[in-house]
């Protein structure tokens, strides 16, 4: 996924030295920088459920990996609204840590409340594509990535500040970021042929149609949530 990261800073940095400057540029440096702060912290959780939740899952203890989900879908929303509130809260102090010119660090705290509005739920996101990830489903994983970077967000950074819809162009390019952390467009699949055995022969407590449960729990979880 790096390629994509590359892709969405170029991005940035393109359309903002068009439209708002080099300061903008020096501002989304520091936005992305508290971004992959908040990113460390969302992948160090869901990197210490995913072998639980792989162990349990090959091992067919449905309730273990349930109650994993569960904990690391609440671990995630939890620092991510810590981190969004910090950002909203003390943006001026987030901004004065990683330059001292005042303008520029002025310039990013009102960036910042923009850009990391909606990064309050980012931690459901990171906790669902982990997950798919854990239970054997990377393509679910990849394809949710990529509905965030590839087909909304970078989209959104090129086309917002060239409709005309906000008098500050800036402005369209930092909202585009906000926009992304709540994608609608979410996959559910139908169990396939793979998922319709028992998951262990030596332990058969789990049932055919909780396995197929489990392969798609984490995906019914989140779709219930925004639909």
């Amino acid at each position: 996924m790096q390629i994509t990261e590359n892709l969405v800073a170029v991005s940035f940095n393109v359309t903002l030295l068009r439209f708002a400057g080099d300061t903008a540029v020096g501002a989304v440096t520091v936005l992305t920088t508290t971004m992959s702060l908040c990113m460390q912290l969302l992948h160090g959780l869901t990197q210490g459920a995913q072998p639980i939740m792989s162990f349990n899952y090959g091992a067919g203890n449905g309730q273990r990996v349930r109650e994993t989900f569960r904990i690391l879908f609440i671990s995630c929303l939890t620092g991510s609204m810590l981190v969004w509130a910090v950002c909203m809260l003390f943006p001026g102090t987030v901004a004065g840590m990683f330059t001292p010119d005042a303008e520029l660090s002025s310039y990013t705290a009102w960036a910042m409340r923009i850009y990391m509005a909606a990064s309050g739920i980012f931690g459901i996101q990171i906790a669902c594509q982990q997950s798919f990830v854990a239970l054997g489903q990377a393509k679910v994983a990849i394809f949710l990535a990529l509905l965030r970077k590839v087909i909304l967000l970078i989209p959104l950074i090129l086309l917002l500040p060239r409709l005309g819809i906000f008098e500050n162009a800036a402005f369209a390019v930092f909202l585009a970021y906000s926009h992304q952390a709540h994608p609608r467009i979410l996959q559910r699949r139908a169990p396939g042929r793979e998922q319709q055995k028992v998951i262990s022969t030596e332990n058969p407590s789990i049932s055919i149609k909780e396995a197929a449960f489990l392969r798609g729990a984490a995906s019914r979880f989140i779709y219930t949530i925004f639909y």
